[in-house]
């Protein structure tokens, strides 16, 4: 049970209200008409995007940070940091996810697979590549995603993203998120 727990920890499932987002943009589009179909359509772009894609990048990022995570006294306390899910395990969770969230995009997302490839690029160049050589270009990329997940949903539910009240939408988001770095 414990280990079951620490691999939800380590993966971040805590963090769904992340992809509320998505939802704001779908019923942006739908409105009063947002009925049991999109309702189906956003959980299945929640266990795609978030479930599958998002908790394998968090434990991505949990990997790769860990060592960094150990040296810091408000993240010393992550399980893999702390030594409570294996190396493989945690490779494996990884992969896994993040593999099956990409199939899972091509079978049944195929139309939003573009959006797939902009998380997993935006996450990877942050945790691999941006925080070591400029924390503010890293957090600046991270936070583009969320206007991104609200594109998402616009997209998903049929609206068009460059609609202006839709681009101030996401800029606010972006905005919001900013300010509570």
């Amino acid at each position: 049970m414990a280990k079951g727990i620490n691999l939800l920890k380590f993966l971040r499932v805590h963090r769904a209200l992340n992809f509320v987002h998505v939802l704001i943009g779908m019923l942006v589009v739908k409105g009063a008409d947002f009925g049991l179909p999109d309702t189906l359509l956003f959980l299945k772009a929640w266990l795609i995007f978030f479930f599958l894609l998002y908790c394998g990048l968090y434990g991505f990022n949990n990997y790769f940070d860990a060592e960094e995570d150990r040296k810091n006294g408000l993240k010393n306390d992550r399980v893999f940091a702390r030594g409570l899910i294996g190396e493989k395990t945690a490779a494996a969770a990884i992969i896994l996810l993040i593999a099956a969230s990409f199939l899972a995009t091509w079978l049944f997302l195929r139309q939003a697979l573009w959006f797939w490839f902009f998380f997993l690029i935006a996450n990877v160049l942050h945790t691999l590549v941006l925080k070591r050589i400029n924390l503010f270009l890293a957090y600046f990329v991270t936070s583009i995603t969320h206007p991104a997940k609200f594109a998402l949903g616009v997209f998903i539910a049929g609206g068009r993203v460059t609609d202006i009240w839709t681009v101030l939408l996401m800029i606010s988001m972006w905005l919001f998120y900013c300010q509570t770095l």
